[in-house]
């Protein structure tokens, strides 16, 4: 069974806008960065920046 990496990456998405938007967490955020390594040649990697 593989892992599902569409899911996974709207998650973690998700999770950066609410901590670039101050929704979530504390202290004062910019730039967020998620990266997922999947198997074979399967690599995401998603900067976000607040402007």
């Amino acid at each position: 069974m593989r892992h599902p990496e569409g899911p996974t990456d709207i998650g973690q998405i998700a999770e950066l806008t609410m901590q670039l938007r101050r929704e979530v967490g504390a202290g004062v955020r910019r730039i967020g960065l998620a990266h997922m390594i999947g198997t074979g040649a399967v690599c995401y990697v998603h900067v976000l920046q607040r402007s």
